[in-house]
């Protein structure tokens, strides 16, 4: 039972991450997870020793909004550095505004 709760889980977390609902990704995501959890009970049939994790849910949140945190501090670095890199370039190949393509409404 505490397989198929696992196979569940990850396949779903699988679909969720993934975005891709084809047939053939499916299949290749539902393999993989099945090849996943055969490993790991072949390797609990040799070996039982165990690591229980004590997971706490207002950690595990709190780490949620600082990872989200830091993932928005590094894209807006990241944006911060393209933007000085696209004025660097138009600046050395002396475009001009006009010269500048922009999209249309």
């Amino acid at each position: 039972m505490r397989t198929i709760g696992a196979f569940v889980f990850l396949i779903a977390l699988w679909l969720l991450l993934s975005g891709i609902y084809k047939p053939m990704i499916i299949g290749f995501g539902a393999a993989s997870v099945l090849v996943a959890l055969l490993v790991v009970r072949r390797m609990d049939g040799v070996d039982e020793d165990r690591v229980d994790q004590q997971l706490d849910a207002v950690a595990s949140i709190k780490y949620f909004f600082w990872l989200m945190a830091e993932i928005a501090k590094a894209d807006t670095e990241l944006s911060k550095h393209e933007v000085r890199l696209l004025a660097r370039v138009i600046d050395m190949l002396d475009l001009k505004p006009a010269d500048v393509v922009t999209p249309e409404n």
